[in-house]
C-alpha cells in the first residue's frame, strides 16, 4: 500500500509539473553569468532552450588574465512550476538535473621562465532556482548549481635555463554555482 501511496504522489508531482509549467514554450535565447566547477570560474554564457528539446542548455566562457576555457552544460528540469501569476507576471520555481564539461587553456611569462596550461573538468549537476517571466516573454532567473565532479590540470613550467617541468593535478570536487541571467523567448 505504501509504495502504491508513493507512485500515486510522485505522479501527481510530476503530472502537476508539466500542467503548471512555468516557462513559456519556444525558442528561449538569453546571457547569463555563471560561477562553479563545469567550464571553470567566474564567467558569462549563452542560455539556450530549443523548441523541441527539453534540456536548458549553457555555453560559457572562462577568462582570466592569462587563461581562456570554454564549457557546456545541459539541465533537465524535472520541476518547473509557477509560484504566483497572471497574464503579465508570473514568478515559478524550477529543479532538475544536468552535466557539464569544460577545457581550459592559457600560457604566461614568469621572472625566470614560461608557463603553459591544461584543464578539463566534468560534472553531474543539480539545478535550483526562481524564475520570473514578464509579459510572456521575457524571464529572469537566478539560481543555485550544486555540481559533482572532477577537475585535472596540467602546469608545464619551462625554464630561462635548465629542464622542462610539469605538474598535473587531479581533483573530486564538490561545489555549489550560481547562476542570473536573462531569456527571451521567441
Amino acid at each position: 500500500m505504501k509504495k502504491v501511496l508513493a507512485i500515486f504522489i510522485v505522479g501527481l508531482c510530476l503530472s502537476t509539473a508539466a500542467v503548471f509549467a512555468q516557462h513559456p514554450e519556444g525558442t528561449g535565447i538569453g546571457i547569463v553569468g555563471q560561477y562553479g566547477l563545469v567550464g571553470g570560474g567566474i564567467g558569462p554564457a549563452l542560455s539556450l532552450k530549443l523548441a523541441p528539446v527539453p534540456v536548458y542548455w549553457s555555453v560559457n566562457l572562462k577568462i582570466d588574465d592569462d587563461i581562456f576555457g570554454i564549457g557546456l552544460a545541459g539541465d533537465y528540469y524535472f520541476f518547473d512550476e509557477s509560484l504566483t501569476g497572471s497574464s503579465d507576471f508570473n514568478l515559478g520555481w524550477y529543479l532538475g538535473a544536468g552535466i557539464g564539461a569544460g577545457i581550459s587553456f592559457g600560457s604566461w611569462d614568469g621572472y625566470m621562465g614560461d608557463y603553459n596550461h591544461f584543464g578539463f573538468n566534468a560534472a553531474a549537476r543539480l539545478p535550483i532556482g526562481l524564475s520570473a517571466v514578464f509579459v510572456k516573454k521575457v524571464e529572469v532567473f537566478l539560481g543555485f548549481v550544486p555540481a559533482l565532479g572532477f577537475d585535472y590540470a596540467s602546469v608545464t613550467y619551462k625554464p630561462k635555463v635548465g629542464s622542462n617541468s610539469t605538474d598535473s593535478d587531479f581533483d573530486i570536487d564538490f561545489d555549489i554555482g550560481g547562476e542570473i541571467g536573462i531569456r527571451i523567448w521567441l
